[in-house]
């Protein structure tokens, strides 16, 4: 896992929203005492997500169904898709904060399809969306947030990919702030591994239900 710094701002050179201006210091501070760290998973060591395992192909369905994201999306530029990016925005952001990206990006993937998704929840505190309520930055809070969330963007996750024809080693999560903390733990916990994961200002909220090892995807995060 790479992590390196960079200017404070957002990747699409917006200015910062008050999430983001709040939450960066205290989960700098969670990163340093080591705080994150603790585990999300029960005293059995099961995977609080359950996504340590692909589900069958009628879960995988129903997952979509259950629980549909929308959000902007930018077709390959080649005409034909054969890899698959996927954005998860921050907590009071939606998809757009981050669809721009793909503009800049397309130029060297031009294969690629791109899909920013807002989260499944109008966000609490102001206008936007969130992927799961932040009460305060308690790491134990964060996790079961991400818990609760997880399937919801993996089941996006399949229903996207079945609808590109494409495998799970096609995939490349980007996330920001929350997204961050969502593309971590989904692409850690799935069965068959992304290509890339790629965070901005996020953390790991807590340690994947098994140790990755040698099958553990690129992993860059930007701070």
């Amino acid at each position: 896992i790479q992590i390196l710094d960079a200017q404070q701002e957002t990747p699409a050179g917006r200015p910062r929203r008050i999430e983001t201006r709040q939450c960066r210091k205290g989960m700098a501070q969670m990163q340093i005492s080591g705080r994150a760290g603790r585990k999300s998973r029960d005293n059995h060591g099961r995977d609080p997500t359950g996504l340590a395992r692909r589900p069958s192909l009628g879960v995988r369905r129903a997952m979509s169904a259950a629980y549909p994201l929308s959000g902007p999306r930018l077709a390959p530029a080649s005409g034909k898709a054969t890899h698959l990016v996927v954005l998860a925005h921050g907590y009071g952001a939606d998809g757009n904060d981050l669809i721009e990206l793909a503009r800049h990006w397309q130029k060297l993937l031009p294969d690629a399809a791109f899909v920013a998704p807002n989260g499944p929840e109008r966000c609490a505190t102001g206008p936007g969306y969130q992927w799961f309520p932040i009460a305060r930055l308690d790491p134990h809070e964060l996790a079961h947030g991400v818990a609760s969330a997880a399937p919801i963007l993996n089941g996006f996750l399949e229903s996207e990919l079945a609808h590109h024809g494409l495998g799970a080693d096609r995939l490349a999560l980007v996330g920001f702030s929350q997204g961050t903390m969502l593309s971590l733990a989904v692409g850690l916990s799935r069965g068959a591994k992304p290509a890339a994961i790629l965070g901005y200002s996020g953390v790991l909220a807590g340690p994947p239900p098994h140790d990755p090892g040698t099958d553990c995807p690129p992993v860059l995060l930007i701070h």
